[in-house]
């Protein structure tokens, strides 16, 4: 993404090592690498975001719904997605058609 190589992080943490002195550098080496993982995380959350709101998008105009897969798991596959009361209020119309039984009051 960014192309740096080997010698450019080399070159990079000689000039740090000169500026904050090696009695400080195995803290700033950790602070930056919480702060990677933060930003690793945040990029991740906000990737995932916006998967399910292409993947609701496309199930949208497609007609169909979503996949089993995506009807039952979510995106990390271990929270369940619960749907919403049109989807369970369709659903229960599919079934209910599906068995001959008709939603109007008599």
């Amino acid at each position: 993404m960014f192309d740096i190589g080997f010698w450019e992080l080399a070159l990079i943490g000689l000039v740090a090592l000169m500026v904050v002195g090696p009695d400080k550098m195995p803290g700033l080496i950790h602070t930056v690498g919480q702060w990677v993982g933060h930003f690793q995380r945040i990029a991740r959350d906000v990737r995932r975001e916006i998967d399910i709101e292409f993947a609701d998008q496309v199930s949208g105009q497609s007609g169909q719904g979503q996949s089993v897969r995506t009807a039952n798991e979510g995106p990390d596959a271990s929270t369940p997605v619960v749907p919403s009361a049109a989807v369970a209020a369709s659903a229960g119309l599919v079934l209910s058609a599906a068995h001959g039984e008709s939603n109007k009051e008599t």
